[in-house]
């Protein structure tokens, strides 16, 4: 089982929001596309019969929002900043959306801060795989229904990536190995600088 994994229990306690028709959008049957306010919405989600959350939301978040029964939880901690890998979660968003929505009663939402960005990006890439398309065709279809989805330019790349490895994760496709070797090179970077008070010098 992974980690991110969770079965978040029943809280009697409620919270009541104002729904606003941009909080969340229906991209096909029994796939919403959906902001961290929707997600708040206990009561919504539990009348919608939500079974499976993909939260892409950043790694100091809490996720202590409240949840149906027997709702599950995927959470992808990322920021909404070009140099996030979002490519690495693809196909195995892809399993989890394609395996929930072949339930009978399966309905999955997946959600970011404003639902534009990163869960765009989640939700784009799910299309290309299922439809064998490329990332703008998979932008048009979104669009009728979110017109305001806008995934930043890094994550565009990551879905041209995506593309030109056949919608499949490929460890060893060149371009993919250089995107994590800069990222791996920035987070070294950052590690080095962050630590540089340490050093001493004699």
């Amino acid at each position: 089982m992974n980690k991110m994994w969770s079965r978040i229990r029943h809280n009697p306690l409620l919270m009541s929001f104002n729904e606003n028709q941009n909080d969340y959008s229906l991209i096909e049957d029994n796939l919403y596309l959906g902001n961290k306010d929707f997600a708040n919405n206990y009561q919504k989600l539990k009348s919608m019969s939500i079974s499976l959350i993909i939260a892409v939301y950043p790694k100091d978040f809490k996720y202590n929002y409240l949840r149906p029964p027997n709702c599950r939880l995927y959470h992808i901690e990322v920021n909404d900043q070009i140099h996030e890998d979002l490519v690495s979660h693809f196909d195995y968003c892809y399993e989890l959306i394609s395996e929930e929505l072949a339930q009978e009663e399966g309905k999955v939402l997946v959600f970011c801060g404003a639902g534009l960005s990163r869960s765009a990006t989640i939700v784009a890439a799910y299309l290309m795989k299922k439809y064998n398309i490329s990332p703008e065709e998979a932008l048009q279809r979104m669009r009728p229904k979110r017109d305001k989805i806008n995934p930043n330019i890094g994550f565009m790349a990551q879905l041209s990536l995506y593309e030109d490895m056949g919608h499949k994760l490929d460890l060893n496709h060149n371009e993919y190995r250089l995107f994590i070797l800069i990222n791996l090179k920035k987070y070294l970077l950052f590690y080095i600088l962050l630590n540089f008070s340490n050093f001493d010098y004699y």
